[in-house]
């Protein structure tokens, strides 16, 4: 029985397998510059130490494509407190991000405008006063750009992405007057341009 259940996957992987053979199956290498413009309170500076990222992509219908990406950008920010005699106020940030989404590339020759959005789970760890915490975030990104096709496998890609990261564990509530109970969650916006290059088999 539990051999049955196994085979009753073959098709439709068979199916998928044909279907990205078909279309363009494509990897992307990218260095990406971000920005946070949103963060916790008493953050008075924030700035980006240099971030990369990997997408794989399948081409599903004419311009429709379906990706996965995963990015590493690691972030410094500036608080004017401290804790302990002579500690620097600079502390690293580094943050992983895993999205699923897709976009749609408007054909006009080898230029191709291209927008899309999906989902993020990312992973932050702060690191400094002497301690190390690691905070899970989910959230959405938008994205536009263009790819330029040097040769049919081979593109180039410049393009911003938005992402609106929240951490469901620290939701709070206050009371604000006049408006009542107000709920508020632990938020991240993260602004970024992508450079990088595309091949597609």
């Amino acid at each position: 029985m539990g051999l049955l259940m196994r085979l009753k996957w073959v098709p439709a992987v068979v199916a998928l397998a044909a279907a990205a053979s078909a279309r363009d199956v494509g990897v992307g290498a990218f260095y990406a510059p971000a920005r946070v413009i949103d963060g916790a309170g008493e953050i008075e500076e924030v700035n980006n130490l240099g971030g990369f990222k990997g997408r794989f992509s399948v081409g599903i219908y004419e311009g429709l494509n379906v990706a996965f990406g995963v990015g590493y950008n690691d972030f410094s920010f500036r608080k004017d407190i401290r804790i302990f005699e002579g500690q620097s106020p600079l502390m690293s940030i580094p943050m992983v991000i895993l999205t699923l989404g897709g976009d749609y590339a408007f054909p006009l020759g080898p230029f191709r405008p291209y927008a899309g959005g999906g989902g993020a789970i990312a992973r932050e760890t702060v690191e400094g006063f002497r301690y190390t915490i690691n905070t899970w975030y989910g959230g959405l990104y938008g994205e536009g750009g263009a790819r330029y096709f040097l040769i049919d496998s081979l593109a180039l890609e410049a393009g911003p992405r938005y992402t609106l990261l929240f951490d469901k564990h620290a939701v709070t509530y206050y009371w604000s007057y006049p408006g009542g109970l107000v709920r508020s969650e632990d938020r991240s916006q993260l602004v970024e341009l992508l450079f990088g290059i595309n091949y597609y088999f």
